[in-house]
């Protein structure tokens, strides 16, 4: 016999929602508030502040991993190094601002470290980044934010579009706060990270989306809530194969690298995790809890509008009711008024048949009477005749 496929288990990601909503608030409004606090911040680097570039020729080839061992003991192991020229013997070296004793010490460095070296030319610079770039980044954003919103409009519905950028813009603010708590230095590649980050953010939470779409048409009856655990549950495992495996290439870029991209590299690092966790646990919920509000609202206006249906019905009735016992009375009134007008005529027709029978009776009796006498007279007068002829 065949064993029936085990039931996957379905966590309740849902119910977490009120725990990791939390950590991701804190966690931005500590960036924040740290932004303000004298000793934090932003740290820029050199290409938002300026500083001075360093044109070095050796007598030997040199590498830039052994120009910044040799620039670390001075403070400066975090400048930006380039080879120039095919004989790997020139190298430009972009540092931070720096004065004329730290410039001798970082001279004496690189000389004890490689060697003696020939200094063509040393200038300051102004900032790479400046204020037109950081708005133009900033607009940048905004713009792509709205071009996703449109799109996941038309391909889905505005809950899904308005739930995936507020989780994209979550995955900015919680990388950008990363880098201000651990007061990690920003720079050009940085800015790259970020964008980097908005492009590749939606896609875990476009992969959701799509798989909540399709629950939704074929089980139209199933709960909300657990339909939307199933959902992530359905594409956890593509989740985090995807996230791993740009994980891995990510953090052997970290590691290998060099200092150079390391934080670009670190950016990225917290963008993608924010980016998985974002799609299950901040837009996933934010859908689930407009759309459940969406519902209540529309329940609550069919309710009232079956209450003012209802009303308007018993209203209709008690008109209705009232209509027929105002007629009801009027055709009391009218047969009282019927009745009362049969009593009269009755009374009056009594009183006149009364009169005509007492007045017939009256001259029956009369009649009668003077019947009588006649009769009594003549009846008297044989008996007067027949004693007279008895006496004669």
């Amino acid at each position: 016999m065949l064993e029936q496929p085990k039931e996957r288990r379905i966590f309740d990601f849902m119910g977490a929602f009120k725990y990791t909503w939390g950590v991701s608030v804190a966690i931005i409004l500590l960036g924040l508030v740290l932004l303000f606090v004298p000793g934090f911040g932003l740290k820029k680097g050199i290409d938002f502040t300026g500083g001075a570039i360093m044109d070095l020729h050796f007598d030997k080839a040199v590498t830039t991993g052994e120009v910044r061992n040799a620039l670390v003991p001075t403070g400066y192991g975090d400048s930006v190094i380039q080879l120039a020229g095919q004989d790997e013997k020139s190298v430009l070296i972009r540092t931070k601002p720096m004065s004329d004793a730290q410039r001798r010490d970082v001279n004496a460095a690189i000389q004890k470290s490689l060697g003696s070296f020939q200094t063509n030319r040393i200038e300051s610079v102004d900032p790479v980044i400046g204020k037109d770039l950081v708005r133009s980044a900033i607009i940048a954003v905004v713009l792509a934010s709205i071009g996703m919103l449109l799109y996941i409009t038309i391909r889905f519905e505005i809950r899904f579009a308005v739930a995936g950028i507020i989780a994209l813009l979550h995955d900015v603010f919680l990388t950008i706060a990363v880098f201000v708590i651990f007061r990690l230095e920003i720079d050009s590649a940085f800015i790259a990270a970020i964008l980097t980050i908005l492009g590749y953010s939606i896609n875990d939470t476009i992969v959701i989306y799509d798989r909540i779409r399709e629950n939704l048409r074929l089980s139209r009856k199933e709960d909300p809530r657990h339909l939307v655990n199933r959902s992530i549950t359905e594409t956890m495992m593509r989740s985090i194969n995807t996230m791993a495996t740009v994980i891995i290439a990510v953090l052997a870029l970290f590691v290998l690298g060099g200092p150079t991209i390391r934080n670009f590299n670190l950016a990225l690092l917290v963008g993608i995790v924010s980016g998985g966790y974002s799609s299950i646990f901040i837009a996933s919920p934010i859908w689930l809890m407009w759309r459940n509000h969406e519902s209540r609202q529309a329940g609550a206006k069919k309710e009232e509008a079956a209450k003012t249906a209802r009303e308007a019905r018993l209203a209709r009735q008690a008109r209705s009711a009232g209509l027929a016992t105002a007629g009801a009375g009027a055709s009391n009134v009218q047969s009282a008024a019927a009745l009362a007008g049969s009593g009269e005529e009755s009374d009056n027709g009594g009183m006149g048949r009364a009169g005509r029978g007492g007045a017939a009776g009256g001259g029956t009796g009369a009649a009668r009477a003077a019947g009588g006498g006649k009769k009594s007279a003549k009846k008297s007068g044989a008996k007067g005749g027949k004693g007279g002829k008895k006496r004669r």
